[in-house]
């Protein structure tokens, strides 16, 4: 097996069991996320689900809904910047799920100790 050693050294920033910790992007915080809130962790993970471009994530960081992104599939309503499963039935409702996200992840980053 291929092999490349490489020594990685320590930080001294530990998690604590208290702190806040928010994960965004890739099925990786998916997971890695449920083994910390397995463990007691506070963690808030994929808010706008499994996203891995990075544009898409820097823009739920932000305040405004691009209105221009939300699609229709058939009879759901999706936006072009978050997971299938950020979905609704009409618009206004997924405008309206997408804004509520959004103030939580608002409010969840003023306390975070962890991105």
């Amino acid at each position: 097996m291929l092999q490349l050693p490489f020594d990685i050294t320590p930080s001294e920033q530990k998690i604590q069991l208290d702190d806040q910790l928010i994960l965004m992007g890739s099925c990786f915080s998916d997971n890695i996320g449920q083994k910390l809130s397995a463990h007691k962790f506070h963690t808030l993970t994929n808010l706008f689900g499994t996203i891995y471009n990075p544009i898409s994530l820097i823009e739920h960081l932000q305040d405004d809904i691009r209105t221009e992104a939300i699609v229709e599939q058939g009879s759901v309503f999706c936006h072009w910047q978050a997971h299938s499963r950020v979905s609704a039935l009409s618009r206004t409702a997924l405008e309206t799920q997408i804004r509520s996200a959004r103030t939580t992840l608002q409010e969840a980053l003023k306390r975070a100790n962890w991105l």
